[in-house]
Order: C-alpha cells, then structure tokens, then sequence
C-alpha cells in the first residue's frame, strides 16, 4: 500500500492532489470489532481531527502522536519477531535433510 501511494503522490503531484498513507493502529470502531475508548485506543473522532492535521505535512503518518509513539515502541519488537521467524525457518532448512523418516532405524 505504501509503494502504491508513493507511485500515485508522484503521478499526482504536478495537478496539486495530496496522497497520503495512514497507517493507524487501534481505534474504537466497528471494523476493529469496537473496543473502548482507553488510553491507548482513540475514538474515531479524536483521530480523524488528528490525522487531517498532518494533511500535506507528510506523506505517511500514524494519525495521531498516540499511534506514532505507540510504533516506534512496536517496531523493534517486530523486527526482532521477524528475526526470529527467519532464523527458525533457516535453521529448519538446514536440518531437513538430516531428519530420518518416521520409524526407520
């Protein structure tokens, strides 16, 4: 989704349209299932009039400063999960070919 906004910011840019990426994380609404109203969830309200205060600053943004923190504490978390997940599928490669099959000696 990204990369599609990037291609269609440049293709657009010369007539003046503003695309931007909103990748938010949890607000209460009915598509993420209505969770309340808590500290780190927003009201749709309160992020809708956040995000339209980054129109034209930015080209990607969270939405709001509470997704943007709430993301640059996640990422190194993410990262590492992938991480993990690379090595283990790296290291299941490598012990395949090593593996017996079920009840041979």
């Amino acid at each position: 989704m990204s990369s599609f906004s990037r291609a269609l910011a440049m293709e657009y840019q010369a007539s003046g349209v503003i695309v931007q990426t909103v990748t938010p994380l949890v607000v209460s609404s009915n598509l993420s299932g209505v969770p309340p109203v808590r500290l780190l969830v927003k009201s749709p309200d309160d992020f809708v009039r956040e995000a339209l205060d980054t129109v034209g600053v930015s080209d990607h943004t969270s939405g709001c400063l509470l997704h943007f923190v709430q993301s640059l504490l996640l990422r190194p978390i993410y990262a590492l999960s992938v991480l993990l997940l690379q090595a283990a599928l790296l290291w299941k490669s490598l012990l395949a070919p090593l593996r017996r099959p079920f009840g041979r000696a």
